[in-house]
């Protein structure tokens, strides 16, 4: 037999073997029969996934922390005519009325006067964009890793149904695997639950800043939009059985 038969004989062998020990979940993954490895792989996608969750989490409240009015002197700004709302102003602006009295609130009406076509910057919309854009990488790759973790997990659990029918597990101990399952599973949904209300507060944060006269928000409305919509279609995939 010549070198090349029997490399293809080998290769012939070895493909027959691996048809015969090994499933896929239409993801890429194979679990083989009888040895733990479905396991292995559920184990660790999901452990990898809650961390990419929590993470997204952390991320999300940063977005909010970003979109939330700044809380300095409103109505000392208002009192001084100051339409551009910023710490060093607001600073001014309150010194000057006590070191001034009267006149100094009538020079910093007059000064907020000049500036009236000036935005009012509520939010920082710079910081938040980098914020936003961070959120999104990351929900992009639980995107991807979410329907592959949960298939490893089907797998496994399917299998295990099939070793419990033949009477090779206990039923306890398939209930305890489905219970871990479970709670694998819970923690993936308060965490995403959790973003979506975040990323909702974040747009009605947004709004606010724009119905106070802040222009140049639409991307970051749309974004945070968006967000709440794609965490909403992850936490839709996820059964807990």
């Amino acid at each position: 037999m010549s070198r090349l038969s029997r490399s293809v004989s080998v290769f012939v062998i070895f493909a027959i073997a691996g048809c015969t020990q090994s499933q896929t979940d239409g993801f890429g993954f194979v679990a083989r029969q009888n040895t733990g490895f479905e396991t292995q792989v559920a184990h660790y996608d999901v452990v990898a996934l809650t961390d990419q969750t929590a993470h997204l989490d952390v991320l999300m409240q940063d977005v909010v922390r970003k979109s939330t009015r700044k809380g300095i002197a409103m109505g000392a700004a208002v009192g001084c005519g100051l339409t551009v709302l910023s710490a060093s102003n607001a600073q001014n602006c309150v010194a000057g009325a006590l070191v001034g009295g009267a006149t100094g609130g009538i020079m910093g009406h007059a000064a907020g006067k000049r500036d009236v076509a000036r935005r009012v910057e509520l939010v920082s919309a710079n910081a938040l964009t980098k914020s936003i854009r961070k959120t999104n990488d990351q929900m992009e790759t639980i995107t991807i890793d979410l329907p592959r973790s949960l298939a490893a997990q089907d797998i496994e659990l399917a299998d295990l149904a099939r070793e419990k029918a033949k009477g090779n597990i206990s039923a306890d101990a398939y209930d305890e695997r489905l219970n871990q399952v479970r709670a694998e599973r819970q923690k993936l949904v308060e965490a995403l639950t959790m973003t979506a209300a975040q990323a909702k507060a974040a747009t009605k944060n947004l709004e606010h800043a724009t119905a106070q006269g802040q222009t140049g928000l639409d991307w970051h409305m749309s974004a945070t939009n968006q967000l709440a919509r794609d965490v909403a279609s992850a936490r839709s995939q996820i059964t807990l059985f």
